[in-house]
Order: structure tokens, then C-alpha cells, then sequence
């Protein structure tokens, strides 16, 4: 009797596992506790807290989701998937019988997020490896780990009805601990932040007992004088039909010259409201998790903030959940720590937009950092033949071929050739040609975007157009410089005869559209009138 008023169970004693108010629970190693404001707080209570509860479920979905591989270090310093090993598909697919990878991981990272620890027994197969890893509830270890002289941890185990008891050493288990104090047994967090987590779910009683029974009044019934019996049982029969949940909204019927008069908001009730708006904030903070993540969104949070704080979401808060199972891994499950080694990829979390993937994959292969092939695999497309290569394909756009033992000279085009017309079918008139229509094609596409959208308000405000074309023309003067200036080079064109090309273009256009009708002109050069003229004008300027 006295052990079970102390909390204190005898052996052979049972109790149930699934009884909240059990003192078992309120134990550091149990991870709860009776709070200040009331409710008691156990991991498993802190759950009817949305926030808590959303907290958890993305973490432990976020780091579940991510596939962990086992890899062998290789000669040349690199690191290949040991897919042959037993333990890949143990870490990758199937940790036991009746889990998936994901289902393992995320129950462990629900165990750790909530109770400090995450515990699986680990089953040997026929030869020696590691087969299943079978999860334990934390609440089943009887107390910390007892650290033995030789530095090896004994885990005392307890069955799930409470009552056998079994032993497990350093090697039977693999233990992934949060942040501790000992550095045997991880803290709760759930014990740290009681108070916190008690407040929030008073309130929520609070809130759930006022629209049920509708304690605080919306409002008040004045009479002239004294209420009749009729009356008063009347109004007291409508009280009860249109008050409580489900009710709101419903009109009364005043007799005898009654008035409501409506009760206003006092301080204390909007404090409590800017309380409870703020709770959300407060608990995503003991998580460290982005308010954004879990729909507390900052009026004045722009996308780009909220793309950061994705990325430091990633680096920040998932990055060292990671490394904490990547080790425990290493430590618990690996006996090769030199060769083998375990990673979970979460490149994928930190995935751009496809143009953002796409300039990073070119300045990957130009550098030689990267092959084709890799970076098809990163877009989950099929490898192609000759994508293994690591070269610049601008500077070396054919490696297998071999370069002539001697260069042929150039020949430069005579001087009394002017133009390259279109029937000019030689290599040169070839590429002149396609590298003429690109740079012109680029230039008038970015020119009528904007004369398109001002050409129709020429008329209204003629002095307003004509200021804005002036000003347009001097920056799009610099943009149609820098798009030729490749070309122009590539030709030896003189530096001279580009910025006067660049001038002479520029402000033709300019006063083309001041001498006609500028919706008129810009419907022309939509149909390819303007592209048609750049062109013609390179060829002329590269003779």
C-alpha cells in the first residue's frame, strides 16, 4: 500500500501502461509531470496540442521520409553504396518484419522528440549480422542505463505488461539519445517545457468549457420593474432552447419591456486571446521550428523569407537530427567503422526551382565537378552513353576526337565582300546566320515586351510616353551593346563601330515610333519587322 502511494512499483507488480495519471509517468526517465496550471503533461498528452503535435509529426515525417544509405570507402579516397552488405537493406528498406524504413525511423524520431530517447533491441541473423531491429518503448526502461565499470551500458527492460524483466548490453541495442545532461539517457523535452505545454491545454479546457456551458454571459436583461412568474419562466425556457453549442445565433422574445444589453470585450479577455495567439510561436520555439512550417504565417513574412527559413529549417533543425542517427548508427550498428559508413541524402530538402537546378548543374560540368550522368540521376532520369566524362563541354565539345596534328590558318573573308546574303551556304554564312537571328531575336523579344505594354497609352499621355521612351532606350541601349558584344569580338569588330551600330539602332527606333502611330509600329515589328531589321544590320556590321 505504502509503495503504491509513494509511486513506487513492487516486483511482479503490474499497472497499466495506457493510465495517464499513473505516477510511473511523472519519473524523469517516464517524461511528464503535474504542472502549475493543472493538466498533467505527458508526451502523450502534450499531443492534444495542435502545435506539439505538428511539431512532432514534421520532424519525424521529415526525417523518415529521407533515404539512408550504407557506403564503403574506397581506395582513391571515395565512397560507394554498399548495397551488397546485410545491413543496406536492414538501414534502406525493412529494419524488421512489420516496418518500412520510414515507419522505423519515424517512430523512433517520435520516441526522441517526446521522451529524449529512441531505442531499438537489435536481432542478430544466422551469421552474426544484423537482421531486425526491433523498437522499444522508452517508458519500458526501468531508469537510466547503469554505465558498468568497463564503460559498457546495461539497459533493464521491462515486457509490456510490467512485469518480467530482461537485460540488454552495449550491442543489443542501439540508442539514439537528444540533447543529455549525463550523456547515458537523453532529456525529455516534454518535461522542460511542462508548464509551457499545461497552460495550453488549461486554456484550451477553458475555452472548450465556456462554449459548452456558456459560463461567461454575451450579455445582459434589464427589466423596468420586477419580472412576472410567467414571464420569467418563459424567458428562462428560451435561455435554455437557444443557449450552449450549436445554439449561437438564435433570437429571444422579451416581454414586459425587457432590454439586452451587450456585455463588450474587457482587456482581460483580449489578453487572453494575444496569449493564446502568441502560445503557437512559443512551442514551435522549443522544437526549433520555423513558424511558417506550421501554418503561423507573419503578415509580414515575404516568399523570399519564408525561403529562408526553409533552408535553415534543413541546416538548422534537420541537419543535426541526422547526424545524431547517422552516429548512433556508426556506434551501435557498424563493427567496420573505417570502411562502412551510413548517410542520409537530403539534397532533395534543399532542391531549388528547376532553372536554379539547371544553372547549377551547367557551372557543375563546365567546372568539372560534376558529369552529365550525375546530374541526370539527381533529376531521376536514365544515365546516357559518354555522360561519365567530367569535361567542359564549351571548351571541349567532342573529347573522343582527335585534335589534327596541325592546325589550318585562318582565312579571313575578303574586304570587298560586304554582306553574307541568306544563300550563302558555306559553313561560315551558315553560323553567321544562326548566331545573327539569336542576338537579334533576343534583343527585339525583349524590346516589344515593353513597348507593349506603354505603346497602347501613347495617345492618352503623349509627354509622359515620350519621356519614358527616351529613358527606355538609353538602358535597353546598354543591354543590345552587351548582347553583341560576344559576337562583335568574336569578329574582331572594332569598338568604335559597335557603339555606333548600338546608337544608330537605338535611336531608330526611337524615332520610329515618335513619327507614326506607336501601337501601329509595335503590331509591325510584332510580326517579326523589328528581328527581321537586327539581323540585317549584324551582318552588315560583322563584314
Amino acid at each position: 500500500m505504502i509503495n503504491r502511494l509513494l509511486g513506487i512499483r513492487s516486483e511482479g507488480e503490474s499497472f497499466d501502461w495506457n493510465d495517464p495519471l499513473h505516477p510511473h509517468w511523472y519519473t524523469d526517465y517516464g517524461g511528464g509531470g503535474v504542472t502549475a496550471a493543472g493538466p498533467v503533461v505527458t508526451p502523450e498528452s502534450s499531443l492534444r496540442v495542435a502545435t506539439v503535435y505538428a511539431c512532432v509529426r514534421i520532424l519525424a515525417e521529415t526525417v523518415a521520409s529521407l533515404p539512408c544509405h550504407l557506403y564503403r570507402r574506397t581506395a582513391d579516397g571515395g565512397k560507394e553504396r554498399a548495397t551488397d552488405h546485410p545491413l543496406y537493406e536492414t538501414l534502406h528498406d525493412f529494419p524488421n518484419a512489420w516496418q518500412s524504413a520510414l515507419e522505423f525511423f519515424e517512430q523512433q524520431m517520435y520516441y526522441t522528440t517526446l521522451r529524449g530517447n529512441g531505442l531499438a533491441e537489435i536481432k542478430t541473423g544466422l551469421r552474426g549480422s544484423v537482421s531486425q531491429l526491433v523498437p522499444i518503448h522508452p517508458s519500458r526502461i526501468k531508469g537510466p542505463p547503469e554505465q558498468l565499470p568497463s564503460g559498457e551500458l546495461r539497459y533493464t527492460i521491462t515486457d509490456e505488461n510490467g512485469r518480467r524483466d530482461k537485460v540488454l548490453h552495449s550491442g543489443e541495442v542501439i540508442h539514439i539519445r537528444g540533447m543529455t545532461s549525463d550523456g547515458l539517457w537523453g532529456l525529455t523535452p516534454i518535461t522542460h517545457a511542462s508548464t509551457m505545454i499545461g497552460v495550453a491545454l488549461a486554456s484550451d479546457v477553458l475555452e472548450a468549457n465556456q462554449l459548452k456551458n456558456g459560463v461567461k454571459p454575451s450579455g445582459t436583461y434589464s427589466h423596468p420593474g420586477q419580472l412576472g412568474d410567467v414571464a420569467y419562466q418563459r424567458l428562462k425556457a428560451q435561455m435554455a432552447e437557444t443557449g450552449g453549442y450549436g445554439q449561437a445565433g438564435k433570437t429571444l422574445i422579451l416581454e414586459e419591456g425587457m432590454k439586452w444589453d451587450q456585455v463588450s470585450m474587457t482587456n482581460r479577455d483580449a489578453q487572453f486571446i494575444e496569449a493564446k495567439r502568441m502560445r503557437p510561436g512559443e512551442i514551435a520555439r522549443l522544437f526549433r521550428m520555423p513558424p511558417h512550417m506550421i501554418g503561423d504565417h507573419d503578415k509580414g513574412a515575404s516568399y523570399a523569407s519564408v525561403e529562408q527559413q526553409a533552408i535553415d529549417f534543413v541546416v538548422h533543425t534537420i541537419r543535426p537530427w541526422l547526424v545524431r542517427i547517422e552516429q548512433a548508427i556508426k556506434r551501435d550498428l557498424i563493427v567496420q567503422h573505417r570502411t562502412f559508413f551510413c548517410e542520409f541524402l537530403a539534397d532533395a530538402l534543399l532542391r531549388g526551382d528547376l532553372k536554379s537546378r539547371y544553372d547549377a548543374y551547367a557551372i557543375g560540368i563546365q567546372n568539372e565537378i560534376l558529369n552529365p550522368n550525375e546530374c541526370r540521376g539527381f533529376e531521376n532520369l536514365n544515365p546516357y552513353e559518354g555522360g561519365d566524362e567530367y569535361r567542359n563541354r564549351i571548351t571541349q565539345p567532342d573529347a573522343a576526337a582527335e585534335e589534327p596534328e596541325t592546325m589550318p590558318t585562318p582565312q579571313r573573308r575578303p574586304a570587298d565582300d560586304a554582306t553574307v546574303d541568306d544563300d550563302d551556304d558555306t559553313q561560315a554564312g551558315r553560323l553567321l546566320r544562326v548566331f545573327t537571328q539569336d542576338v537579334a531575336g533576343r534583343i527585339a523579344s525583349r524590346e516589344l515586351k515593353e513597348l507593349a505594354k506603354r505603346a497602347k497609352h501613347a495617345q492618352s499621355d503623349n509627354d509622359q510616353f515620350r519621356e519614358w521612351l527616351q529613358g527606355f532606350y538609353t538602358q535597353h541601349a546598354q543591354y543590345v551593346d552587351s548582347a553583341i558584344h560576344p559576337l562583335c569580338e568574336a569578329l574582331q569588330v572594332q569598338d568604335t563601330a559597335r557603339i555606333a551600330w548600338v546608337q544608330d539602332v537605338t535611336q531608330g527606333a526611337v524615332r520610329a515610333l515618335l513619327d507614326g502611330e506607336p501601337e501601329q509600329v509595335v503590331e509591325q515589328w510584332e510580326r517579326g519587322a523589328l528581328a527581321a531589321n537586327y539581323s540585317a544590320k549584324l551582318k552588315k556590321l560583322a563584314a
